[in-house]
């Protein structure tokens, strides 16, 4: 119980932009600003490449624009290998949400547009966090503007340990 209030509290100090749902999930805003992704391979302005590897960093901020945390990402370029369909995937990331209080983990692929990631855990008051996370990202190397949003739907799960 403990954990589900701390991050309740956290989801209120970085942001939240509505209330929790029934089901017990808070749902909050981040805003990435100085957005960059990097391949080892690739130029400023040159799009990676099928096979390429990716990192991907910028600050984050809440809805009222305090700095709140950093981000870090890592993927590799799929570039849709099955065809442009609606579910294609462009590329396999993983991501770190490192915040003051704790980091939120995350992982999915990403499409056009805004991405759906699933977030797979946490560490300090994020300990047991599950959920999930809309990513739209632009990051500045690739023609975007430098921001990205991300909105977070979690919930904890309390384990009851020992007797």
């Amino acid at each position: 119980m403990a954990g589900a209030l701390g991050v309740g509290v956290a989801a209120e100090k970085i942001g939240r932009t509505s209330r929790p749902a029934l089901s017990g999930a808070t749902i909050f805003k981040l805003q990435g600003r100085q957005w960059h992704l990097l391949s080892q391979d690739r130029r400023r302005g040159e799009l990676p490449v099928q096979g390429d590897r990716v990192a991907t960093y910028g600050i984050l901020h809440s809805a009222t624009g305090e700095q709140v945390g950093e981000f870090y990402g890592s993927g590799h370029v799929l570039q849709n290998p099955l065809g442009a369909l609606a579910v294609g995937a462009a590329s396999l990331e993983v991501h770190s949400f490192n915040l003051a209080d704790g980091t939120i983990a995350g992982v999915g692929s990403t499409r056009q547009g805004e991405s759906v990631f699933a977030i797979v855990g946490g560490t300090g008051r994020y300990a047991g966090v599950s959920g999930s996370y809309i990513a739209r990202q632009q990051p500045l190397e690739v023609g975007g503007d430098g921001t990205a949003e991300f909105t977070l739907t979690m919930k904890v799960e309390v384990a009851e340990h020992g007797g």
